[in-house]
């Protein structure tokens, strides 16, 4: 097995005990097959090698991900709701990949803290951009996509395990080593053992120095290698890559420095030998005896119709007989075994002497499954040396796949790439992906926004001054929680390496804490809710939490004092937006330079909906707007004592609102 390959399984050092024993008990080429899988993000090939849930695929594929970027997604994403937003995220992305590995690929890619990383990665949707625009110039686009939906690993032919024997006690310890995991090893110990075996219906691997000539044993004098005892497992690992490397070809010239002309030459040789490898498929012995039978019987009536003669029906059958000889390649002791079961007891209708016949099927099936197991191995021989030359090919095959689906949905969503900062972050103009995918659908205009936290360097909000900590209020329904859940998206694209829904963007590569307002609500309590953001408090990393509406749990005085004292005691390095009708009751209480950006709605249109500026207002306090809700009431109601009634409590809630903002000004 090669050293890259045996470094890669070796980063599953983590697995469970039950799949450590699953690789074990596979062949050295699917080992190999797995570790390609891995480095694709393929946890579909690697359930089906594995004989396991595609889940747990999955799962093995994160970790695999996990280990070689150094960061744990649980170590990043500290929340169950941002993982679950990052999963549907990436849900959306990989509808454009056009290959079932390169829809694999997104759905696992993994985030991370590291620029290095995150920057290569921001690089392959370059790539893809610039790809596309030569394809596109070239009216090739549709084509490529065509030749790409081709690429795909075909099922490995189930193995039968084959025999190995010997006689000698020191060579069967060393087969039982090497091979019993997946082929069936004997130690031949009396005549009587050895004539069993040679009752099997299938070539014998012989390893010892005993001369022996039987039909179908194939005799090595010291242990042999897997490609010796079975060729067919290197062959079907070439097989199952045939239409990836038939599209490899078929993009060569198609796209741009693609590949290079060496490569090429060298996977149409893998090709040509694959094609030879295939065509070595055994005679049905059967079927050719039944369909010469057939016809030594028709010939037979025909005679016997123009009154021929016994001679001249010898003379037609010998004929025959020649006939099946030279299709069936047979050697001159299995010809006279044809001519005993001919003529060994001659009856009407014509049939061959069974049980002659089955003796002659099956020596000539043992000598030509031989012949072709030596023609295998001949073959696999020569394909191994193109092994690296495959992978190369796939790597190229799935990675053009991977760039023109990040650089297709990067147009269609505008997205862009970020600056990579350490002390904030802002955006221009930031859309909240999920529903630009609904507006996108729905042809519908969703109002942009702009906001920022901390002091960037690149990019600059206007008037957002450069808190850490900010408290988010406003009009009910006016986009606090769509604004709340655009930051995280904006965030987890970045961590991901992958470019965002804004015209400019600055983020820092910080873990994520998200709490949702259903989160809260859910936990039932005021202590399970406590509980839930207790991690974050002893996070001493620099982080970006995010807080939707923490405080329907307890009576407002009290909740504001709360959620005070909960911005107090974060640690310093930390960056915060916190969705809160409360900021009159937590602001008396704060010991942190914290801002307060308001949301505000102007009124109801004709048709009673809320007309609202979506961008926050930095620096102002956005209040709730119960009474517009009563207003809509008000205006749809018939009657006129309740709207009388319905106009005199929004009086009532627009003077409690006044007194507010008052005492919050003071």
């Amino acid at each position: 097995m090669r050293y890259e390959t045996q470094n890669r399984l070796r980063a599953l050092s983590f697995l469970s005990e039950r799949y450590s024993r699953l690789l074990k008990d596979i062949d050295d080429y699917k080992l190999r097959s797995i570790a390609e899988f891995l480095d694709l993000g393929f946890f579909e090939g690697i359930s089906e090698y594995l004989g396991i849930g595609v889940d747990d695929g999955y799962s093995i594929v994160r970790r695999y991900g996990e280990a070689v970027a150094g960061f744990r997604v649980l170590s990043i994403l500290r929340t169950k709701d941002v993982r679950t937003l990052a999963e549907r995220v990436l849900k959306l992305i990989s509808k454009y990949p056009v290959t079932d590995v390169g829809r694999c690929r997104v759905l696992s890619i993994t985030p991370t803290l590291n620029r290095s990383v995150v920057e290569d990665r921001f690089k392959l949707v370059d790539e893809g951009l610039e790809i596309l625009k030569q394809l596109r110039s070239r009216g090739m686009l549709s084509k490529v996509l065509s030749i790409l939906s081709r690429a795909r690993f075909t099922k490995p032919p189930r193995e039968k395990p084959l025999t190995i024997a010997t006689s000698s006690r020191e060579y069967y310890n060393t087969l039982s080593r090497m091979f019993s995991v997946t082929h069936r090893v004997e130690l031949i110990d009396s005549k009587d053992k050895f004539k069993q075996l040679l009752g099997l219906n299938e070539p014998i691997i012989y390893v010892g120095d005993e001369p022996i000539h039987e039909p179908g044993v194939i005799v090595f004098t010291e242990p042999p290698s897997l490609i010796d005892v079975n060729p067919s497992i290197l062959i079907n690992y070439f097989t199952t890559r045939r239409q990836i490397l038939e599209c490899f070809t078929e993009l060569y010239g198609l796209v741009e420095g693609f590949s290079d002309v060496n490569l090429l030459e060298r996977v149409r040789e893998a090709l040509s030998l694959i094609s030879e490898a295939e065509k070595q498929f055994l005679p049905d012995f059967k079927k050719v005896i039944v369909g010469y039978e057939e016809r030594i019987n028709n010939e037979l009536k025909k005679i016997i119709s123009t009154g021929g003669s016994t001679l001249e029906f010898r003379r037609i059958l010998e004929s025959i007989l020649w006939d099946i000889a030279g299709s069936l390649k047979l050697t001159e002791h299995e010809r006279s075994l044809l001519w005993e079961a001919t003529f060994e007891s001659f009856e009407l209708p014509f049939q061959f002497h069974p049980v002659k016949i089955r003796i002659l099927e099956s020596i000539y099936v043992k000598r030509m499954m031989e012949n072709r197991h030596v023609k295998l191995r001949e073959i696999a021989l020569k394909l191994k040396a193109y092994l690296d030359d495959v992978d190369e090919a796939l790597k190229k095959v799935f990675s053009l796949d991977l760039k023109i689906a990040l650089a297709l949905f990067t147009e269609e969503y505008r997205l862009v790439k970020p600056t990579i900062g350490n002390r904030g972050f802002a955006f221009i103009n930031g859309r909240n992906l999920l529903l630009q995918a609904e507006e996108l659908k729905l042809e519908l205009k969703l109002q942009p926004v702009s906001y920022a936290l901390g002091e960037t360097n690149t990019v600059k909000v206007k008037d957002a001054t450069p808190q850490n900590i900010a408290l988010l209020t406003g009009a009910n329904s006016g986009g606090k929680t769509t604004l709340i859940e655009t930051i995280a998206i904006i965030h987890i694209l970045a961590l991901h390496g992958l470019p965002v829904p804004a015209e400019k963007a600055e983020v820092s590569l910080i873990p994520l804490y998200m709490f949702r307002r259903k989160t809260a609500k859910k936990a039932g309590s005021l202590e399970a809710s406590l509980r839930s953001i207790g991690k974050m408090f002893s996070d001493n990393r620099a982080k970006l939490v995010l807080i939707d509406e923490f405080e329907a749990l307890t009576e407002p005085g009290a909740m504001g004092r709360i959620i005070a004292s909960i911005i107090n005691n974060t640690p310093l390095n930390t960056y915060m937006v916190l969705v809160t009708h409360l900021a009159a009751e937590i602001t008396p209480h704060l010991l942190r330079n914290v801002r307060v950006d308001g949301i505000i709605a102007k009124g109801l249109d004709e048709e009673g909906n809320l007309i609202v500026d979506r961008q926050p207002i930095f620096n102002k306090l956005g209040v709730s707007t119960p009474e517009l809700v009563v207003e809509k009431l008000a205006l749809k109601t018939k009657n006129r004592k309740i709207r009388k009634t319905y106009r005199n409590i929004a009086d009532t809630v627009k003077e409690g609102i006044r007194q507010t903002l008052l005492k919050w000004i003071k």
